[in-house]
């Protein structure tokens, strides 16, 4: 499913609502996407292997990625010259930004990647393991397997009822949150052991 299935679902399933408009509906079954991500990050924090490629000017001593990493596991450079990619050792932030550092060093604080003056510039590819960023396009999809894209629609139409302020709504969707969290209970298990036999190499 994608986010336009999951939401046209829930609006079908609550019914039309002029006071909802897409930009809610789309905060709401977010809310259950972020849910379903953070439970399996509690229990696997290497379940979303990614990497990126980020072209770093010769002026730029400090990187932010785009993406929000969980870990990352390996850097590596490209500075175009026939070599290929060589990978960088982490190390202190005050070995890395030492004046004539010219070693293949980097340090990581926070969401910041650090790097010494190569006075070049060069590609840098990113492995490890993102924290999947929120459903925003129509055709996104959840990276996440499909037996968990209805758990969506759940949480999406509990959040759609209670929304409005009559007390039996909000009772309803808080019905449909905890009948959320027990479907997600039962088929996070299954879900997990099924993706490990998949899990990609980082490079």
């Amino acid at each position: 499913m994608n986010l336009k299935t999951i939401r046209d679902t829930v609006i079908a399933t609550v019914g039309s609502d002029t006071e909802l408009q897409v930009a809610d509906y789309n905060v709401f079954i977010n809310e259950g996407y972020t849910n379903i991500i953070s439970k399996i990050l509690d229990e696997r924090k290497d379940f979303f292997p990614d990497s990126e490629i980020i072209a770093v000017t010769a002026s730029d001593l400090d990187v932010t990625p785009t993406k929000t990493w969980n870990n990352i596991t390996l850097i590596q450079v490209d500075f175009g010259d026939g070599t290929g990619y060589q990978t960088l050792t982490k190390d202190s932030l005050e070995n890395v930004t030492a004046n004539g550092q010219t070693r293949l060093v980097y340090h990581l604080w926070g969401d910041v990647i650090y790097l010494p003056d190569f006075d070049k510039a060069f590609n840098m590819k990113i492995f490890g393991y993102v924290i999947p960023a929120d459903l925003s396009g129509d055709s996104d999809t959840p990276t996440f397997s499909t037996l968990l894209h209805p758990l969506l629609i759940i949480w999406g139409v509990g959040r759609a009822v209670e929304s409005h302020s009559a007390s039996e709504n909000f009772l309803d969707g808080g019905r449909k949150r905890t009948e959320f969290w027990e479907a997600l209970e039962q088929i996070l298990p299954s879900v997990i052991m099924k993706d490990m036999t998949n899990v990609r190499s980082l490079i």
